[in-house]
């Protein structure tokens, strides 16, 4: 603490904690899980970014659950969107969002995901993708700060262009 005179400023520790809907604290437990793993010398336990349609849910639910709660209207957009880019079925496009909500929560999670899909699809798929994003976050007709941000960073991440990404957006707000 600082006191009276004294010219250091004070610090303030933020902790960042996930609340689902009962509001107990939620930690994201898979990414503690790999880092106990590595700190054994385990190998982690693969989480559902081993495809590009897994790692593609992956990057939606976060998005969608970024405001703390996933709407059915969310989810339903995150199955029609891999249903539409990734030719799956429903009970596959189901499989995979359940698979995603199980193990949202990290942002070791939300890079993993990306990088997977950067290094696997073209820049036209990646720009379909942010538009799929983009249409999961306005699909409740509104954007929250978290959100936007969020879809800033995924495009960074992506290497998409930040005009490229509002053009997404334009587009998913129209469609």
């Amino acid at each position: 603490a600082t006191g009276a005179g004294s010219t250091a400023s004070p610090t303030r520790k933020i902790e960042y904690r996930l609340l689902p809907l009962g509001g107990a604290p939620c930690y994201p437990q898979p990414m503690l899980d790999r880092l106990r793993a590595l700190i054994r010398g385990q190998s982690p336990a693969a989480t559902p970014g081993h495809d590009l349609a897994s790692a593609a849910a992956g990057l939606m639910v976060e998005a969608a659950m970024i405001d703390g709660v996933m709407q059915s209207e969310e989810r339903a957009e995150i199955e029609a969107a891999l249903k539409r880019c990734f030719d799956l079925s429903a009970a596959s496009a189901a499989a995979r969002v359940d698979a995603a909500i199980k193990h949202a929560g990290g942002a070791s999670d939300f890079h993993g995901y990306s990088r997977a899909l950067v290094r696997t699809l073209d820049h036209d798929a990646r720009l379909r993708l942010i538009e799929s994003l983009w249409r999961v976050v306005q699909v409740d007709g509104h954007v929250c700060d978290f959100e936007a941000n969020l879809l800033r960073r995924a495009a960074g991440l992506l290497n998409v262009e930040d005009r490229d990404s509002g053009a997404a957006r334009k587009r998913a707000a129209t469609t």
